[in-house]
């Protein structure tokens, strides 16, 4: 399959590539398993391969429990399964989270998220789950408190989150390919930069900001247990500012919430108006630059000598002093 060929099977459903060697026919039987049931490894798929440690489809359940009021829509929640952690390699911790939905804005509703990316995929059996309304007023028989999706045999080992593809102009998701690192730690700089942010948006941040959060409200077990960490790194990710309002406590008063989270969002000294790109001008005195132009020749010629010693990608070479010297070479 070419490149352009995979661009088009992006999220449509088309899997018809060579990792799918079952041949089950992904038949819409409607077959639901009740959520006291390991269905999504009954059929001897489970991690998919090692090398990859990336979230696959078999790694989370969706489920559905009916609403004990009448006329309701059903309640849906997630199971998500996470087999790969920080720090696995000397202290592998598996762990499950449980993630709902009833966010009243969808795009901070992660349930929402990975509904729509399965759903795209056409991962479940059920007939009706191929539209979320179908999902929440799905009758549940007498006798049953809920229902679990049960997903197609062949999405089993399909990563969920999977590498972008440009092939003529058009942009789509590589049927098998799964995401890497970089591309989501380039993604979450292009998001920051976008945003207006002042300083780069990062997965540390990100980790940081809950962090932060949970540090607040759960007991230290729990908050140990969801970052992986010994009691002596918590420090690492805390704000250098106290996120108690020692003022109004040492007065006696009630603190002002309100103030208290404004002061430290992040997106408090977003510019919607910032420049994000240069100007012709400004583009065109770069490019003319007899710095720039040194610069970039030198990076050039370091990069071919890169290759020459046997080194087949850059990210190889990382450590050696054409690396090293490569990095200081780049123009900007």
């Amino acid at each position: 399959m070419d490149a352009s060929n995979q661009v088009k099977s992006n999220r449509n459903g088309d899997f018809n590539t060579p990792w799918d060697s079952h041949s089950d026919g992904d038949s819409d039987s409607g077959c639901l398993y009740n959520c006291d049931v390991d269905c999504d490894t009954d059929d001897d798929c489970d991690a998919g391969p090692e090398a990859t440690r990336s979230f696959l489809h078999s790694h989370f359940t969706i489920s559905i429990v009916a609403n004990q009021t009448p006329g309701k829509p059903n309640l849906v929640f997630m199971k998500a399964t996470l087999l790969h952690t920080k720090g696995e390699d000397n202290n592998r911790r598996v762990k499950t989270l449980v993630i709902g939905g009833g966010d009243d804005d969808p795009l901070f509703s992660l349930l929402d998220h990975f509904i729509s990316l399965a759903v795209h995929d056409d991962a479940f059996e059920a007939t009706y789950a191929k539209n979320i309304e179908n999902m929440i007023r799905v009758t549940i028989s007498l006798g049953r408190k809920s229902l679990t999706l049960k997903c197609k045999r062949r999405v089993l080992d399909l990563p969920v989150f999977r590498e972008p593809l440009r092939s003529a102009g058009e942009v789509g998701t590589s049927p098998t390919e799964p995401l890497l690192a970089s591309t989501w730690i380039r993604y979450l700089k292009q998001l920051g930069q976008k945003a207006g942010f002042q300083q780069s948006f990062t997965k540390y941040g990100l980790r940081r900001g809950l962090l932060n959060v949970v540090n607040n409200s759960a007991p230290a077990s729990v908050r140990d247990q969801i970052f992986d960490h010994k009691q002596g790194a918590v420090g690492y990710h805390l704000d250098q500012e106290i996120r108690f309002d020692t003022e109004y406590c040492y007065l006696g008063k009630l603190s002002n919430e309100m103030i208290q989270k404004m002061a430290r969002l992040a997106s408090l000294t977003v510019d919607a108006n910032a420049p994000r790109e240069l100007s012709s001008d400004q583009k065109a005195k770069l490019i003319q630059n007899p710095q720039v132009i040194q610069l970039g020749q030198r990076n050039k010629a370091l990069t071919a000598q890169i290759h020459a010693a046997g080194y087949k990608t850059i990210c190889d070479a990382e450590g050696t002093s054409l690396s090293k010297e490569r990095k200081r070479s780049k123009p900007g």
